[in-house]
């Protein structure tokens, strides 16, 4: 026990918890309790990191508690964020507030950033948002200096932005089989982006 409170790497990765066991349970009174069980982790993990680099993992789902929603922004310390994953449904509220809190201020040692959004077939047949979008300023020069990895699903972003990446992965799907078609993208734009990260891999 004495080791693993004084080795901050050993907490240093936070999951906010993808499939808590309440999402599937018809009895929907086990949610409070689950949701404080992942609140006193977490809090604890905060507590023993100490300075350690944090790799955090962030699911917006549509059940997500006020209580749990409220504790994410906790998360994103820029001193200590290094490698940040956030996953959601690009209709739900929740994933667009969580962009909108990592653009809130800089993050200097964040190297990997990963987004995923998540949209329905049925959502193209409305005419409703499949994709979210990405801040401008998250991928500057002056908010993320140090980000290296990069990866967006179903994220909308600006290509002149990218610049001094070792690896990226993009894909314009938000649902399984097909790509939304009203997604504007060009080569002369991806092969601009490209220009600017000799290094990647």
């Amino acid at each position: 026990r004495d080791i693993s409170v004084r080795t901050p790497e050993l907490w240093s990765f936070i999951d906010t918890d993808r499939q808590p066991s309440w999402l599937h349970s018809e009895d929907m009174r086990s949610r409070p309790k689950d949701d404080a069980h992942h609140l006193r982790r977490m809090d604890t993990q905060l507590l023993h990191v100490g300075l350690w680099p944090l790799t955090i993992v962030i699911d917006t789902p549509l059940l997500m508690s006020k209580d749990k929603a409220m504790f994410v922004p906790k998360l994103f310390n820029p001193r200590l964020l290094y490698s940040l994953t956030i996953n959601g449904e690009s209709t739900r509220v929740k994933i667009t507030r969580t962009l909108l809190a990592l653009s809130a201020q800089p993050y200097p040692v964040l190297e990997t950033l990963s987004i995923g959004s998540l949209g329905r077939p049925h959502h193209l047949r409305l005419g409703v948002p499949t994709h979210v979008s990405l801040p401008d300023n998250v991928l500057s020069d002056g908010h993320t200096p140090k980000l290296r990895h990069l990866a967006l699903s179903a994220v909308l972003f600006r290509w002149d932005l990218i610049r001094g990446l070792r690896t990226l992965k993009v894909s314009y799907r938000p649902f399984n089989n097909y790509p939304d078609p009203r997604i504007p993208s060009s080569m002369g734009d991806i092969l601009h982006g490209l220009s600017r990260c000799p290094l990647l891999e």
